[in-house]
């Protein structure tokens, strides 16, 4: 079992040497202004079963794409593309996986002739191996779309509104529009914690993007909801589809078709939004220079690096093929998106600049965003079980880092981790704002955190 120790309690000669081995092989490059690996370090490759199961993942996309070729009845501009087995070989082995996505998950092109649906039960036709998403259902309707803020894969950007914006204009009339709040008033429940909404506007800086066949469209659009007198689910009551009010109408729900296109508005924002910064930017990028940082920093038997290996593994050689294979131009992020793929990369490297790291830290998000009460917000999945992960991963990490710093001469004395924190905030290496104070990390319950 491996014995893991603070430095200054190693009398190990190797331990510094080693590092040095590792810094050199792990140094850092600033694509789109962003701190990545110039070459992911061995160390970070993931287990040998890690492969074979990302494999047999890809086949079974594979073979979907197969099916849909054969049964849906559709034609697609491309067919399935050839890999030789000595090629397919050599991937596996090289642990390079990123060629396997063209082959497995590939882009058949638009669907021929006139590539466009005619309805949302044209998407149906296209689930040929797998089951129909639950969600298919009510995609369409004004409780799925509330429910996206509350449980979907960008459910953080919800916000209490504490007073009507000064970009967003929502009124008593827009308000009262909704059933549910037909006989209610919008300041009361503004002052009551009722009303929430989500804001895109950072989005206005995005270009609209090109489609094979047609014009994108990108759009920084604002969302009003509210929890009805006396409880109930979220319901949706405005939307305004550009980031200002000059020449923009706000929608309600008795605005029929273009209630529903303004909803769809929204929805392209939020995919956007969930894709390029929730999942790119402020995940994979944010964890970038704290992994890197971490192979550059400590040892291998350095406690903290037991605690972070398990959660970094694999992370760099991921973002190394995502950058190969799915985020360039006229791949699969450029073709998904409404957004010009270049402006995206702007929006990526600002968002990841200005991240403030401590006010990400969960509870400190959610009490940012007026979401933190389950009182005024009863049935927000996403942060009921947040928090709960949040509270179990804090309790494990208090006990075992509380195991290693006895005291806090012991965590000023480790020059490993001091080095480790100010790497990842310093503004030449790892980019990271207010990852730790400059002089490193101040306090154990600070590395906790």
């Amino acid at each position: 079992m491996a014995q893991y120790k603070l430095p200054q309690q190693d009398n190990d000669a190797a331990r510094a040497p080693k590092i040095e081995e590792w810094r050199k092989k792990s140094p850092f490059k600033y694509d789109m202004d962003i701190p990545v690996a110039v070459t992911p370090p061995d160390e970070n490759l993931p287990p040998l079963d890690y492969p074979p199961m990302v494999v047999k993942g890809f086949a079974k996309r594979r073979s979907a794409l197969a099916a849909q070729i054969k049964e849906s009845g559709y034609n697609f501009e491309k067919g399935l593309p050839k890999l030789r087995t000595v090629n397919f070989a050599a991937v596996v082995v090289d642990g390079d996986l990123a060629p396997l996505v063209s082959h497995f998950m590939a882009d058949l092109g638009p669907i021929l002739p006139n590539g466009r649906p005619t309805s949302l039960n044209d998407y149906n036709k296209l689930y040929v191996k797998d089951p129909v998403p639950e969600t298919a259902k009510d995609v369409d309707s004004d409780p799925a779309f509330a429910n996206t803020f509350l449980g979907g894969s960008d459910a953080d950007v919800l916000q209490r509104m504490m007073r009507v914006p000064e970009n967003f204009p929502i009124t008593n009339a827009h308000f009262q529009a909704a059933p549910e709040f037909a006989s209610d008033n919008l300041q009361s429940a503004i002052q009551e914690g009722r009303v929430f909404f989500v804001d895109y506007t950072k989005m206005k800086v995005l270009k609209n993007g090109k489609h094979p066949q047609t014009q994108k469209y990108m759009f920084a659009p604002l969302a009003a909801f509210a929890v009805p007198r006396g409880g109930g689910p979220l319901a949706p009551f405005a939307i305004q589809t550009g980031p200002t009010p000059q020449g923009r109408e706000i929608y309600t729900r008795k605005d029929g078709w273009s209630w529903r296109l303004a909803r769809s508005h929204v929805q392209v924002a939020a995919n956007a939004h969930s894709a390029i910064i929730s999942h790119l930017s402020l995940t994979h990028l944010l964890i970038e220079p704290i992994a890197m940082c971490a192979y550059r920093n400590l040892s291998s038997n350095h406690p903290v690096f037991a605690l972070l290996t398990p959660h970094i593994s694999n992370t760099l050689h991921i973002n190394s093929a995502a950058f190969k294979s799915l985020v360039g131009p006229d791949q699969f992020v450029d073709r998904m998106l409404g957004s010009d793929i270049h402006s995206n990369y702007k929006l990526i490297a600002t968002c990841r600049r200005e991240l403030d790291f401590k006010a990400h830290y969960l509870p400190n998000k959610l009490s940012k965003n007026g979401t933190l009460d389950a009182k005024l917000l009863s049935n927000y999945a996403y942060r009921d079980d947040a928090v709960l992960i949040w509270n179990a991963i804090k309790a494990w990490v208090s006990d075992f880092v509380s195991f290693y710093y006895r005291s806090e001469a012991d965590l000023r004395a480790d020059v490993e981790i001091q080095n480790w924190a100010r790497e990842i905030g310093s503004q030449s290496i790892g980019q990271i704002r207010n990852f730790a104070g400059n002089g490193g990390v101040s306090s154990i319950q600070e590395l906790i955190d």
